[in-house]
């Protein structure tokens, strides 16, 4: 199940919808650190698996994805680690110039979502600036894209239309 965050559903003049949405768009990145662990490598934090984990050998490392065009977004979901090497601060940046602080990540490894408004991208970065250990590390990051898809008449049975949502708590803030 692909993980959308809904946006709103409307009609056109031609009778069809516009159905709008924000996917993952983090699978699509390429990813670069500034250091790992041999064994708990910076792809785990993109991989869709709440189980694999990237490991730095520093205290305030960076992870950062790249993706070769722009991607319109407006959250990103952090998932620390759930262990003793709890991160407390941090910063996103992103390549339009803006950054956004990030509090203290849920040290159970849950969701921590961030929402912004809406941007065009091709380079985020999270900086770690606190944490409660000498290394620090990830589960996992999601950053949502917009995905729209015209639905009409002849297409509403598509298969390439989702099915399902995991809709965030705090929708549609």
């Amino acid at each position: 199940l692909e993980h959308f965050r809904l946006d709103g559903l409307s009609s056109n003049w031609l009778g069809g919808e516009f159905y709008s949405a924000f996917c993952n768009a983090a699978n699509d990145a390429r990813v670069s650190v500034s250091s790992q662990n041999f064994i708990y490598l910076m792809t785990n934090t993109i991989d869709g698996n709440l189980s694999t984990k990237w490991l730095s050998n520093e205290d305030k490392p960076w992870i950062q994805l790249d993706w070769s065009t722009p991607i319109r977004c407006r959250g990103v979901s952090l998932y620390e680690l759930a262990d003793d090497m709890h991160i407390t601060a941090g910063e996103l940046s992103f390549s339009d110039g803006s950054s956004l602080a990030v509090g203290e990540l849920p040290d159970d490894g849950s969701e921590h979502y961030l929402s912004f408004d809406t941007k065009d991208i091709q380079r985020m970065r999270f900086q770690i600036t606190e944490g409660s250990s000498g290394k620090q590390g990830l589960r996992e990051i999601e950053i949502f894209q917009r995905y729209t898809h015209r639905v009409s008449v002849d297409d509403a049975t598509s298969p390439s239309l989702p099915k399902e949502f995991i809709l965030h708590p705090t929708y549609p803030n």
